[in-house]
């Protein structure tokens, strides 16, 4: 019962970014955010697309993220 549709994953390494999406989607959003706070706010930030039409970015990507699509909702989450 997972709402999320798309997960990415932006660090230095592309291996690990691979390897973290695909765990923190199968974690869902509420636990991949739990885990980017605990462990991963100096290696990765998260940009996470859900089913009810959000986008849901870490509060590192606040000045990079620039929303094109009005279809979306976003929110930054610290």
């Amino acid at each position: 019962t997972n709402t999320l549709v798309s997960m990415t994953v932006i660090c230095e390494d592309g291996t690990l970014a691979d390897c973290l999406s695909t765990a923190l989607f199968v974690m869902g959003e509420s636990r991949a955010l739990n885990y980017w706070r605990s462990y991963g706010k100096d290696l990765f930030e998260l940009i996470m697309v859900t089913s009810d039409n959000r986008i849901v970015c870490t509060s590192g990507l606040i000045e990079q993220f620039i929303q094109t699509n009005e279809s979306y909702t976003l929110k930054y989450s610290e």
